[in-house]
């Protein structure tokens, strides 16, 4: 192999990293919580959907949704038996926005 076939692999492979690695920068995450707002009891399974992802929330009613990129979203959050809550949300590069989802009966 050249001499400049090697510089060229070599230079190859340093941008692919470097575009990896500012791609991981240009995200963020959404943590939060869904609870009912009549009671503020936590709310497990309900379906939060922001970026084109879709995650459910946990015991006590926890939820995160990971590499969101950074910008203005809007988060969904639904489940059987309660109004949907929409939100707009502002997601950092390397940062974590905190959402607590109230649901109405």
């Amino acid at each position: 192999m050249s001499k400049w076939v090697r510089h060229f692999l070599v230079l190859l492979a340093a941008t692919a990293v470097s575009a990896t690695a500012l791609q991981a920068q240009a995200t963020g995450e959404i943590r939060g919580r869904v609870i009912s707002s009549d009671l503020a009891a936590p709310l497990a399974d309900a379906t939060v959907m922001v970026a084109g992802q879709t995650v459910l929330s946990g015991a006590g009613g926890f939820f995160v949704v990971p590499d969101v990129p950074a910008g203005v979203h809007t988060l969904r959050v639904s489940l059987i038996g309660y109004r949907s809550f929409e939100t707009q949300v502002t997601v950092t590069a390397g940062g974590s926005a905190d959402v607590e989802a109230r649901l109405q009966v």
